[in-house]
């Protein structure tokens, strides 16, 4: 949970960036129609290089899992990320 702990890569394409990598228990993440994610720009390193991005639900590249939860309230997913733009 610790910013130097943020594991997701974002690579620069052209005028924007694609995402690669997981986020785990996500709330709400099987069914968001836009979800905000923090990645780490390349070759960055610690709590430099954290970037906010907004991703459609449905872009591609964007697989989204349910997790199955104790708390049927709280719904989880997991969500790879393999080029998202």
């Amino acid at each position: 949970w610790a910013p130097a702990d943020i594991e997701m890569i974002a690579t620069q394409a052209g005028d924007g960036f694609t995402l690669s990598g997981t986020k785990s228990f996500v709330l709400d993440g099987h069914i968001a129609n836009s979800i905000i994610v923090i990645a780490r720009t390349e070759g960055s390193i610690g709590e430099e290089g954290l970037t906010a991005f907004v991703v459609d639900g449905n872009a591609d590249g964007l697989a989204r899992t349910a997790l199955a939860t104790m708390d049927q309230t709280r719904k989880q997913a997991r969500l790879d990320f393999d080029g998202v733009a």
